[in-house]
């Protein structure tokens, strides 16, 4: 049986933090707009990344872990992203629009590093309208030698 001490889970938490492989550096979080759920054959082709021509004042960010994991009341460790907001800037979209869900790729645009379907879809309507992603990432030790990584994007 292999079992890490409570303190290891933290550091698990950095360590993917910083993996290049699956957090490549300057990674970018982009909205995708074709009625698609991503599974793990997707590539970069198969989204449609949202303009700003679509919805003014669409920018695609660039996501930062806070460094500090912390210890959750169930004895899981998590981290989170800063908030990346999405929003209808300077006018209303010339037509709604709808936002099926979003995807992570390098600066570059080259690799897709994550991507995910919102619970449901969002639609910009007018000047104003918007929400925002945040990235969690969490380690639990749930039973003996069994570890559960998850990771997840959080619409708030």
């Amino acid at each position: 049986m292999f079992i890490y001490p409570d303190l290891s889970l933290p550091e698990m938490i950095l360590a993917l933090e910083t993996d290049a492989t699956i957090f490549p550096a300057g990674m970018t979080l982009r909205l995708y707009t074709n009625d698609l759920t991503p599974t793990r054959t997707t590539v970069v082709a198969d989204l449609t990344e949202l303009t700003n021509v679509e919805v003014p004042g669409y920018i695609l960010t660039t996501p930062a872990w806070n460094g500090t994991p912390l210890r959750k009341q169930d004895g899981s460790w998590e981290d989170w992203t800063d908030q990346n907001a999405f929003m209808a800037i300077g006018g209303p979209p010339p037509a709604p629009i709808v936002v099926f869900g979003w995807f992570v790729t390098n600066a570059a645009k080259t690799v897709l590093a994550a991507s995910g379907r919102l619970a449901a879809p969002f639609v910009f309507v007018q000047d104003g309208d918007g929400f925002s992603l945040k990235a969690r990432l969490n380690v639990d030790q749930v039973a003996g030698d069994e570890e559960v990584v998850v990771t997840d994007m959080v619409v708030e």
